[in-house]
């Protein structure tokens, strides 16, 4: 596995994005110098809707910092620039790509160890904020979603620090398979039964694949 590394934090306050002036936490700042983190998340950082964003197995967001070259050739006249920090991630990862985080993965930055706990569903806000129709869905079918973790040891984090693989539970699988899974029209109910098992997996996303496989089995009868 490659080499990972805190490129940049980030936590922020409340504004408002888009034409429609919708209330969103996605505008964070760049946070220099150590930056504390615990279960609730990154310090300064604030949240508008709880039911999709915080909480303890959503307490860090993480997004590949390499992504954004791709995106800016993708779509090169955004509303707002396509740069670190402005998918609404607290930690931009060297190196942290959908293929390389696997649920359950227990890693360490700094003082800090987080478990990554479910993928990030990316919110219709991206589109707003950015002015392009289809970004989140887009994120999502590409890999380029990023993912969510929930803090196991809290301390202080810096740029520039290692994020180094503490360890993976058997049986896991990548950010970028988890959604291959799941974006599946009609997938089979034996492999969503592993993913819901999987150590480490947030107790939301279990709910929701069990809800699915008990769906799905209740075709075939």
């Amino acid at each position: 596995m490659q080499t990972l590394l805190v490129h940049a934090l980030f936590a922020g306050g409340i504004s408002v994005i888009g034409e429609g002036g919708h209330r969103s936490g996605l505008r964070k700042q760049l946070r220099e110098g150590p930056v504390w983190a615990d279960g609730q998340g990154m310090a300064g950082d604030e949240i508008v809707d709880l039911s999709s964003h915080g909480g303890p197995d959503r307490a860090l967001s993480l997004f590949a910092f390499e992504h954004y070259a791709v995106l800016q050739k993708m779509f090169p006249d955004t509303a707002e620039p396509l740069i670190a920090g402005s998918m609404g991630e607290n930690i931009s990862c060297q190196g942290g790509r959908d293929q390389d985080f696997f649920i359950g993965d227990i890693y360490r930055a700094g003082d800090v160890v987080f478990q990554i706990s479910q993928p990030r569903s990316p919110c219709w806000k991206l589109n707003e904020r950015f002015a392009v129709p289809h970004l989140s869905k887009i994120l999502q079918e590409q890999h380029r979603a990023g993912c969510y973790a929930r803090v196991l040891t809290a301390g202080f984090m810096s740029a520039g620090q290692a994020i180094t693989l503490q360890s993976r539970p058997a049986h896991s699988c990548s950010i970028a398979a988890f959604w291959e899974q799941v974006l599946c029209r009609r997938p089979d109910p034996a492999v969503l039964s592993v993913l819901a098992n999987t150590a480490g997996l947030a107790e939301e996303w279990r709910v929701r694949l069990t809800d699915r496989i008990s769906w799905l089995e209740a075709q075939q009868v």
